[in-house]
C-alpha cells in the first residue's frame, strides 16, 4: 500500500500533468473534476492529519521569480527589484512558513510581514554565490531608525489560492549608514543614503521554503569614498588631500580633473592601465582656494574614459 507521502506527491505529479494538457474547456473541466473527486476518494481510504484535509502542503509547487529592470546603471539611479512566488498547482496550497530560508536575513523592507510576503531580499557589494555569500554582510537598503508598522500578522502558514502569485518590489537606490541627514529648509531624519559605489552588486533572493536565485547588477562611473583634508602637519607637502577612488567604466580611464569649490585644478593623465575596473588610492593637493582648517571644501573630480565617455562624482570635507 502507498504511503500518504508518495500518494499526495503522485497526486501534484498528477494535477502538473493535467495543467499541461491543452484540452477543450468543457473536457478540461470535467478532467479536473474528476481528479478531484479521485483524490479525494483515495486520500479519504488514509488516516490523513487535519493538515492535508484543509488542502495541499506542497511548498515544491512554488515557483520563485525574481527580476531587476537593469542590470547596468550609473550612480544615483534607481534599480527596482521584483520577486514574486508562484503556485503552480490549479488548486489551493496551504504551506507553514518555515522559515527554511537558505539565506538569512532576507527583507522586503522595514514593514514586511513574512504572512504577506513569504520571500526577501538582501544587497551585498561585490560579485558573491550562495557558497560564500554567508561570509559577507548585507548593505542597508532602508534607512535605520523606529517605523510605525501596522500590526504583524500571528498566522504560522501562507495559503495560495489556485496559480496565484504573490508579488512585491524593492527599490533601491544607493546603500544606508548611520547618522542624520539635514534637510533642505530645515528638519532632519535618520540615516544617512549613499550612492552606489561603481562596481557590481549581487541580489539575494528567497523565501520560507528554501527557493532562492542570485542576480547581479553593475554601477558604472566613478565614485568616491573615505576622503580627507589635511591642512598642515600631515607627515607630507601641506595641504594633503587623500581618498579612494572607486572607477568602473566600459574602456580605462584616460584623465582625471580635480575641481575645489568650483576652480579647476589641473588634469592628470590615467594612461598605461588596462583595467577598467579598480580601486585608487588618490594622494595629492592644491593650493587654490586656500586651504584653511576648520573650512568646507566641496571636491569634484570628473573623469574621461577611452571611449571619451565621462562621468564625475562630489563629496564634501572639512580641513583638519
Amino acid at each position: 500500500m502507498l504511503g500518504i507521502g508518495v500518494l499526495i506527491s503522485r497526486i501534484i505529479h498528477l494535477a502538473k500533468h493535467l495543467q499541461g494538457v491543452r484540452r477543450a474547456t468543457k473536457v478540461a473541466v470535467v478532467g479536473v473534476a474528476a481528479f478531484v473527486i479521485v483524490a479525494a476518494s483515495a486520500i479519504a481510504l488514509f488516516a490523513i492529519p487535519s493538515s492535508y484535509q484543509l488542502g495541499f502542503s506542497a511548498p515544491q509547487a512554488i515557483t520563485l521569480k525574481a527580476s531587476l529592470n537593469a542590470t547596468t546603471l550609473t550612480q544615483n539611479q534607481t534599480i527596482r527589484v521584483t520577486v514574486a512566488d508562484q503556485n503552480d498547482l490549479y488548486l489551493a496550497n496551504i504551506l507553514p512558513l518555515s522559515a527554511d530560508w537558505r539565506v538569512q536575513n532576507l527583507s522586503m523592507g522595514p514593514c514586511s510581514d513574512y504572512a504577506y510576503y513569504p520571500f526577501g531580499i538582501a544587497v551585498y557589494q561585490g560579485a558573491y554565490s550562495i557558497d560564500n555569500i554567508s561570509t559577507w554582510k548585507p548593505m542597508a537598503f532602508y534607512a535605520p531608525g523606529f517605523y510605525f508598522c501596522p500590526a504583524e500578522s500571528i498566522a504560522n502558514s501562507i495559503k495560495f489560492q489556485p496559480r496565484q502569485s504573490i508579488s512585491g518590489y524593492v527599490d533601491l537606490s544607493g546603500y544606508w549608514t548611520e547618522g542624520v541627514t539635514i534637510h533642505p529648509g530645515g528638519g532632519a531624519s535618520q540615516g544617512v543614503l549613499n550612492p552606489f559605489l561603481p562596481g557590481v552588486y549581487t541580489v539575494v533572493v528567497g523565501d520560507e521554503w528554501g527557493h532562492f536565485q542570485i542576480l547581479y547588477f553593475e554601477v558604472r562611473g566613478i565614485g568616491l569614498q573615505e576622503f580627507g583634508l589635511c591642512s598642515s602637519n600631515c607627515g607630507y607637502p601641506s595641504p594633503y588631500l587623500s581618498g579612494f577612488i572607486y572607477f568602473d567604466g566600459s574602456t580605462p580611464v584616460k584623465s582625471l580633473q580635480l575641481i575645489v569649490n568650483g576652480t579647476a585644478q589641473g588634469v592628470q593623465a590615467m594612461t598605461g592601465s588596462t583595467l577598467t575596473r579598480y580601486i585608487e588610492w588618490y594622494k595629492g593637493g592644491f593650493t587654490n582656494p586656500t586651504v584653511v582648517k576648520g573650512d568646507t571644501y566641496v571636491l569634484r573630480f570628473l573623469v574621461t574614459f577611452e571611449d571619451n565617455s565621462m562621468a564625475s562624482a562630489a563629496t564634501v570635507v572639512v580641513a583638519n
